[in-house]
């Protein structure tokens, strides 16, 4: 469901012209080219904005996914429930989504076989109030492959959720 109430968020246009809304909270390398980065802007204080470019000799090619600053300790909060047994406060085993209202927007976290790819298991961030472009019916989200969070996406994630809330969060 688009909510048309959500805080539009400036599109990212080039790696030199970051507006001055955006904070840069870190960089990693992406998972499926490691010599690409993937960007974490903080926007105001109000979203986690991931971004990436790809530039060739012809094009340049921008990415840009927008989430409620709450997703990131969201998000660690789904992949320890993930792991954990439905007796013990994890995700009942028939399920493989979790969906969630944070600051207005309705965000998920979803497990698959191969999030990252063939075969490459993982987990796909969704946020569902707001789509790729104006007209589609894409959501914006970003997908973490399971190699890429034990190679050390995991601890990455769990810095800049300690970067934005050094003294924990509540939802």
């Amino acid at each position: 469901m688009i909510n048309e109430d959500v805080v539009e968020i400036p599109k990212i246009t080039h790696h030199t012209k970051i507006p001055q809304e955006f904070n840069l909270l870190g960089t990693y390398p992406s998972f499926h080219d490691p010599d690409d980065k993937d960007f974490f802007f903080k926007y105001k204080n109000s979203h986690l904005v991931v971004w990436s470019y790809l530039e060739t000799k012809k094009r340049y090619i921008t990415s840009q996914d927008e989430f409620p600053l709450k997703i990131l300790p969201w998000v660690l909060i789904q992949l320890g429930r993930f792991d954990r047994p439905e007796s013990q406060g994890g995700i009942p085993s028939d399920q493989i989504s979790d969906v969630m209202e944070l600051d207005g927007e309705t965000v998920g976290i979803a497990v698959g076989p191969c999030m990252g790819g063939p075969n490459i298991p993982g987990y796909d961030v969704w946020n569902r109030s707001r789509r790729i472009k104006p007209n589609s019916r894409v959501f914006q989200n970003f997908v973490m492959p399971t190699p890429w969070l034990q190679g050390g996406f995991l601890d990455f994630w769990e810095s800049l959720t300690h970067k934005v809330y050094p003294n924990g969060w509540t939802f």
